[in-house]
């Protein structure tokens, strides 16, 4: 949501849990992100200079087909102006 218009970057995050083959691990503090799910995830650094989520779990939020945060009324449209008015 940061982003300018036209602009884009590809950020590379580090996120526990997963599945490789049948083998699936799950973290009670960490959504399960499906490919091609849409979320608006606020990242930080941590201690080793990977990229995170901010506050583990709390700093992704998933979004549901009408650009809805999942289970609340929040729009993607008022979180961008929300970041875009604390810059």
């Amino acid at each position: 949501p940061g982003q300018p218009s036209g602009e884009s970057e590809t950020v590379v995050m580090e996120l526990e849990g997963g599945t490789i083959g049948d083998l699936t691990l799950t973290v009670s503090d960490l959504p399960i992100l499906a490919r091609g799910e849409r979320a608006v995830i606020f990242l930080q650094e941590n201690s080793r200079g990977a990229v995170v989520p901010h506050e583990r779990g709390h700093g992704i939020l998933g979004l549901d087909a009408s650009d809805h945060v999942k289970g609340t009324g929040l729009t993607l449209a008022a979180v961008r102006r929300a970041i875009a008015t604390a810059r």
